[in-house]
């Protein structure tokens, strides 16, 4: 069963809620669940995941993005939760990708963005969450998104880069499906965040004519 519940934040830019810009897609980790989301989907139950691979690709999940209201909204970043026994501290980044596709798709005629990392590692032990940011620039790209509207994530892998993530032991998200192995999973979602904010030009008349208070919608899974 879910709920909705309404977040008000004021005050975003002193408090510094929004991300920090960065000069490229980066992957951030650490070991405290997402907040403030758009959408999230989990299990409790250990074991169960989806495996990234080259040879399973790709991995992700369909969500239906929602909003407090009419101004447009751009995707920011999404986080998956490490569910790897084998996972390490420092998994390479190379070969690896998140693809944003609309619709509950990975056709390459509804492919929004592709967005690649900078040689690099990242933490990923089991239970952490795995943050895939996007820049200003790569959030443009994919556009500002429709409210009511399907999109998916895709994690892609090449080479010898592999990793799992966290996925439920039954349908918990209603607004989508996760994805394996380019198959969408009716009885299974990925344990994901997906976090949307306000495009720059809304933004700036939130901050000057709305008080800076901004409606978060964040839909909660029981």
């Amino acid at each position: 069963m879910k709920r909705k519940k309404i977040v008000l934040i004021t005050g975003l830019l002193a408090m510094g809620v929004f991300p920090m810009m960065v000069s490229g897609a980066i992957i951030s980790t650490g070991t405290d669940a997402p907040t403030e989301y758009l959408s999230d989907a989990f299990s409790a139950s250990e074991g169960s995941s989806y495996l990234v691979r080259s040879d399973r690709d790709p991995v992700g999940q369909s969500f239906t993005h929602t909003t407090a209201g009419g101004e447009a909204w751009r995707l920011r970043s999404i986080t998956f939760r490490s569910n790897d026994a084998t996972g390490t501290t420092n998994e390479t980044t190379v070969g690896l990708s998140i693809n944003i596709y609309s619709g509950q798709s990975v056709g390459a005629g509804d492919l929004l963005g592709t967005f690649t990392f900078s040689n690099d590692t990242f933490d990923a032990t089991p239970d952490n969450y795995m943050r895939f940011a996007l820049t200003d620039g790569e959030s443009a790209t994919v556009g500002d998104l429709t409210s009511g509207a399907l999109y998916t994530v895709a994690l892609r892998v090449t080479g010898d880069t592999a990793l799992r993530i966290d996925r439920s032991s039954g349908d918990v998200y209603a607004g989508g499906q996760g994805m394996w192995n380019s198959s969408f999973q009716s009885n299974s979602d990925s344990a994901f965040w997906v976090e949307a904010v306000p495009e720059p030009a809304t933004l700036g008349l939130i901050v000057c004519f709305g008080g800076g208070v901004l409606i978060l919608r964040r839909l909660v899974h029981l």
